[in-house]
C-alpha cells in the first residue's frame, strides 16, 4: 500500500479507500495498488489497481464511484490528467477495472479537495515536486531544481455536468493541505501547508460555499504540514504533523507524533 502521497476518501459510515501513492523513502516511485479499509473489523482489503501509479491523485467517493483524478505522473513532475472510476460498495469493486472518464486541461498535486453534494471542489495546491536521481537505487530526491508553481485560484467540478466552475481565490497560493480539509455546515475548512518549496505556513482558513468568500482563521501552533486534520464533536484534531525548523527558519523539519486540538466554535 502506499505510505505517503495516496488519495483517500471515506464513505462515512465504515470504510477507507486508499488510491495509489508513494511507497517507500525519499522520491520512491508511486504504486498502483490500492485497497479498502474496514474500521469495523480493522483489516485490509484489495481493490483493482490504478491502470498506473499516480502520486497525490484527488480522489472523492460519488454515487456509489471512486474518482481519480490524478496529478503527478510517475516521475513525480510530469502533469498527468487522467480520471479514472470505479464502482464499490460495502468496501470492495463491483467491477473488475477502473473506468476511463473527461478528463481536464489543468493537473494539481498536493491539493485540499472537497466533495460538496454535487460539487467537488479543488482548493489551491501546486504542480511540480523534487525529482528523483535518475537511476539511484535508493531514489534520493534532486532539491535544486526549479521552484514549483503554488496556486491559489478554487474551482469545482459540478458532477452532474462534469464542467468546472470558477471560484474566489484561496488568501493565499497553499499546498500540501491535502489531508489539512474538511467540511462543516456549508463551510470548508483549510489548514496549514506551505507556501513555497521551503516555506511553511501556519495559517487557516474557511470558505463558505454558500456566498463565495474566504476569511481568515486561528493561527496554528506553529508552521506546519502534511498533517491530518479532522472535526470531532465541537473539536478540531491535528494529528501527526511535519513542523518548520523553527518559527522563523520555515523550512521543513521533524516529523511528529503529537496532537492538538481546539474548540471548533472559536474558529
Amino acid at each position: 500500500m502506499g505510505q505517503t502521497h495516496h488519495g483517500v476518501v471515506v464513505d462515512g459510515q465504515r470504510y477507507a479507500y486508499i488510491i495509489s501513492g508513494q511507497r517507500g523513502v525519499y522520491c520512491s516511485p508511486p504504486t498502483s495498488a490500492c485497497f479498502a479499509f474496514d474500521f469495523e473489523t480493522q483489516r485490509f482489503s484489495k481493490l483493482p489497481s490504478l491502470p498506473e501509479g499516480r502520486y497525490m491523485p484527488l480522489v472523492f467517493l460519488y454515487e456509489g464511484r471512486i474518482h481519480c483524478i490524478s496529478v503527478s505522473s510517475f516521475d513525480r513532475i510530469t502533469p498527468a490528467k487522467d480520471h479514472w472510476s470505479i464502482a464499490v460498495s460495502d468496501g470492495a469493486a463491483t467491477e473488475s477495472e477502473w473506468r476511463v472518464e473527461k478528463s481536464y486541461d489543468w493537473a494539481r498535486t498536493h491539493t485540499a479537495s472537497c466533495l460538496v453534494g454535487d460539487q467537488f471542489y479543488v482548493l489551491g495546491g501546486q504542480m511540480g515536486d523534487v525529482p528523483r536521481i535518475e537511476g539511484d537505487p535508493e531514489y534520493r530526491c534532486i532539491f535544486d531544481t526549479s521552484e514549483d508553481t503554488f496556486f491559489d485560484e478554487v474551482f469545482y467540478i459540478d458532477l452532474k455536468t462534469w464542467e468546472r466552475v470558477d471560484c474566489a481565490s484561496m488568501p493565499l497560493p497553499v499546498a500540501h493541505s491535502e489531508h489539512g480539509v474538511f467540511l462543516s455546515e456549508g463551510k470548508i475548512f483549510v489548514a496549514g501547508g506551505v507556501l513555497g518549496r521551503d516555506k511553511m505556513c501556519d495559517r487557516t482558513f474557511v470558505y463558505d460555499v454558500e456566498t463565495d468568500e474566504w476569511c481568515d482563521n486561528e493561527r496554528l501552533p506553529y508552521f506546519m504540514k502534511a498533517k491530518v486534520t479532522a472535526l470531532w464533536k465541537d473539536r478540531v484534531f491535528i494529528i501527526g504533523v511535519q513542523r518548520s525548523m523553527s518559527q522563523t527558519d520555515l523550512r521543513p523539519g521533524d516529523v511528529i507524533n503529537s496532537v492538538w486540538s481546539m474548540p471548533y466554535r472559536q474558529i
